[in-house]
């Protein structure tokens, strides 16, 4: 299954396989970048959440390193993508096949210390922490997705306004 089949604009369930498959990935990523941080976050890193199906891995090494970390996963099989990146952040796809079913991660590489890297955690322990918050957020998403029709700019609009809040609320 090439990436293109996969349909990311839906909701689904979470999966109780999600922490695993990132265990797995991680183990990889270790053996291509040995003293780098790495660490789940998105959806799939927080119980009951649901959301796109996706294993978000976040990766941290020094600022100096992030070009040849970049290499060493493109060399391994991570295609770089140009949407989802930024200035502090490198953004990779790699297709992974576990427990024969077929499932995108998406790696997100940013140097230590990094606000990508702070923001991200946050937002995870925070949704972990407050039940609620992590609920209404799966209302969003699930409405985002009915409504977006496939659509990511779309998708990513209609989160937008409950993510700054979102965000806010982690980093106090």
């Amino acid at each position: 299954m090439e990436m293109g089949e996969f349909k990311k604009y839906v909701f689904r369930k979470y999966s109780d396989r999600f922490p695993a498959l990132f265990v797995y990935e991680k183990r990889r990523l270790q053996k291509i970048l040995p003293t780098a941080l790495i660490e789940h976050f998105g959806s799939s890193a927080v119980p009951n959440l649901g959301g796109k199906g996706i294993v978000d891995v976040i990766i941290s090494v020094p600022k100096r390193s992030v070009n040849a970390a970049l290499k060493k996963l493109i060399d391994h099989g991570y295609e770089r993508h140009c949407v989802g990146g930024g200035k502090e952040r490198e953004f990779l796809v790699r297709v992974v096949k576990y427990h024969d079913q077929q499932r995108l991660v998406h790696v997100h590489l940013t140097n230590n210390g990094s606000r990508v890297w702070r923001m991200a955690l946050a937002v995870r322990e925070y949704l972990r922490r407050d039940k609620m918050m992590a609920m209404e957020y799966a209302r969003v998403k699930q409405r985002a997705a009915r409504e977006a029709k496939g659509d990511g700019k779309k998708y990513r609009q209609l989160k937008r306004g409950f993510l700054v809040q979102l965000k806010r609320k982690a980093l106090r």
